[in-house]
């Protein structure tokens, strides 16, 4: 009877000790596993910012605050006036509405 109690208690213990490294082990792959979630999320972040910024900054220059390059690459004084002619034409057309209007217009 002795002999099995001694049994007993070194299956226990051994069991104990299998439950402790097995709980050890999930922790660690439940850590790695975040890891790569993070790290995918971060990829996907990155990525999505990435699109946004370029999106926004063809909407800035289809809106012609940016002059557009000339056909050999350079940028023309063209292209700057005529992008302050086509500021300057809606100014006054702003300013002409206003005034049919009876608002104040602010100087230019």
């Amino acid at each position: 009877m002795a002999e099995q109690d001694t049994n007993i208690a070194g299956l226990v213990r051994g069991l104990l000790r299998d439950t402790r490294e097995l709980i050890r082990e999930e922790i660690a792959l439940a850590r790695a596993e975040i890891r790569e979630e993070i790290s995918a999320a971060q990829t996907v972040g990155i990525a999505f910012g990435s699109a946004a910024l370029a999106a926004l900054l063809r909407r800035v220059r289809s809106h012609a605050i940016w002059p557009r390059p000339a056909r050999d690459g350079a940028r023309s004084s063209e292209d700057h006036g005529d992008i302050e002619r086509e500021r300057g034409l809606a100014a006054e057309q702003v300013s002409g509405e206003m005034k049919q209007r009876g608002d104040a217009v602010p100087a230019l």
